[in-house]
């Protein structure tokens, strides 16, 4: 079959919007690549961290009020099987 002068060939609108359409998916890639390792990476970190270090983050970041630190910090810093029985109300 003989499309003559039109078919066969793309114009400067069909490249532009093929260049345009390549550099969103390349941008999309190396978003989901930097994505993925910071979020690796911030895993990475909270799994290291250790329960001290945890409290106190969730203290600066205002995820707990200063009296549930002291409580927690109090049964950190103490140690197992010597925990002291809660006070008989009466």
């Amino acid at each position: 079959m003989d499309w003559g002068e039109r078919g066969n060939q793309m114009g400067t609108g069909g490249w532009v919007l093929m260049v345009l359409v390549m550099l969103v998916v390349i941008a999309l890639v190396v978003a989901l690549a930097v994505w993925v390792v910071s979020h690796q990476r911030q895993t990475e970190r909270s799994v290291g961290r250790s329960a001290r270090e945890a409290l106190d983050h969730r203290l600066v970041s205002g995820g707990i009020s200063a009296e549930q630190y002291d409580e927690l910090r109090g049964r950190l810093d103490t140690p197992r099987g010597r925990e002291t029985p809660p006070a008989a109300s009466g």
